[in-house]
């Protein structure tokens, strides 16, 4: 081989197959042969250009924090007062969980920190990208609030908002169609509206 000559594979869309494989299965139930597959790669390709299985569940986190979560998360940030936005963003959030019937990635991993399947890195980087989701709501509701709800009552809604997502995750995993579960974003919206003082959007 060349020392130009370039891979028979595109790095992203290999990468994007092996996050779906993590995303079904878990890191403990994808085996080196599930993401070889789906990857449509070899094995020296996947240490060569991705490192080792764990090094390879980083990288896929990391791809799907940025071309899955971050496109919703920018919904937050567009027009509108905050529960039209909070209504996008929720409603995109529940029809990407019920594609395919994945559910979320990072519920799926999160779920494997409690039964320490995850290595050391691994479960350090699910950890910290929770935490992140937790103070990222957090900050958003105090600045939307402008000063109207306390720091507790911010950290309250963000958990309000977290648990919500896990539990349509789990829903939309089990076969649960986005339209029935996107009617219960109504409760979680009044709660908000009661809380920043805005008439909830229908």
């Amino acid at each position: 081989m060349s020392a130009g000559r370039q891979k028979a594979f595109d790095p992203t869309q290999a990468l994007e197959a092996a996050m779906h494989v993590f995303w079904q299965k878990g890191f403990e139930g994808a085996s080196l042969s599930d993401l070889i597959g789906a990857m449509d790669i070899n094995k020296p390709s996947l240490y060569a250009t991705f490192g080792n299985k764990e090094e390879l569940f980083l990288k896929a986190t990391d791809h799907y924090l940025t071309h899955h979560v971050g496109p919703l998360m920018a919904r937050l940030e567009g027009k509108g007062s905050t529960l039209e936005r909070m209504r996008d963003y929720l409603t995109a959030v529940i029809d990407a969980q019920a594609l395919e019937c994945n559910g979320c990635y990072i519920t799926v991993c999160v779920n494997e920190t409690a039964t320490q399947a995850l290595p050391k890195k691994a479960h350090a980087m699910v950890e910290k990208v929770r935490d992140h989701s937790q103070t990222h709501f957090q900050d958003f509701f105090a600045r939307e609030s402008e000063g109207r709800l306390s720091e507790d009552q911010c950290r309250n809604m963000a958990l309000t908002t977290i648990t919500f997502l896990h539990g349509t995750a789990a829903m939309t995993r089990g076969g649960m169609p986005a339209q029935a579960l996107k009617p219960v974003i109504d409760g979680v919206l009044d709660l908000m509206a009661e809380r920043l003082g805005e008439v909830s959007v229908a």
